[in-house]
């Protein structure tokens, strides 16, 4: 466990860097504004999942980690329900960063997680090849970042996330009817990062 102040410092770093991510974010896409109350709402989220990560993890070192994954995550969320559109330079961004600081803090996980990225992108990639217009390769490099931060916990959190968008999309054919549901696309980086921040708040 971390004291108070680790878990205070953390959750304004998380507030700052959520905030700042979810700021980037929109301005990586074409023709989008900043919208200062999802800046806002990014922070507070973050600042949120941050404190609670805090709390449960004991490595401060890890928690840093996970504060910057938790912010790409939050970032990529925000794009995807605006504008159906993951940016690449957030998701490589991210992917870069996680890896580093991988390397600086946990080396030992390096290749294994570096191993993960590869596979979920990998599978990821094929699935969108399989079925153009069903899977963006947003989703792809977001799966990529996933499996370079949490390594074989990533398979726990796409089951997740799959688990997750099955049943919503449950949901959307019992009030729509079937053919209203087989046409109709949804955004996959909420169930994503639900997935990820679910296994990571489990895990401690």
């Amino acid at each position: 466990m971390v004291n108070a102040l680790t878990i205070s410092s953390t959750m304004m770093l998380g507030a700052v860097l959520g905030a700042a991510l979810v700021a980037l974010a929109r301005l990586l896409v074409n023709g989008a504004e900043v919208n200062g109350r999802q800046v806002a709402a990014g922070a507070a989220i973050t600042a949120v999942l941050t404190a609670v990560l805090a709390a449960q993890i004991g490595s401060a070192s890890h928690l840093w980690l996970s504060v910057v994954f938790v912010s790409v995550l939050l970032a990529a969320v925000f794009t995807d329900l605006n504008r159906r559109l993951i940016p690449n330079r957030l998701t490589l961004a991210g992917l870069t960063l996680i890896l580093l600081l991988t390397a600086i803090i946990e080396p030992a996980f390096l290749t294994e997680r570096a191993s993960f990225a590869i596979a979920s992108f990998t599978f990821f990639a094929a699935a969108a090849l399989l079925r153009p217009g069903g899977l963006g390769f947003g989703d792809v490099k977001l799966a990529a970042v996933i499996g370079a931060a949490m390594g074989a916990g990533s398979i726990v959190a796409f089951l997740v996330a799959f688990v997750a968008a099955a049943f919503f999309g449950v949901g959307i054919t019992a009030r729509s009817g079937w053919r209203h549901a087989r046409g109709a696309t949804i955004p996959l980086a909420p169930f994503l990062a639900a997935g990820a921040i679910a296994v990571l708040l489990l895990a401690g």
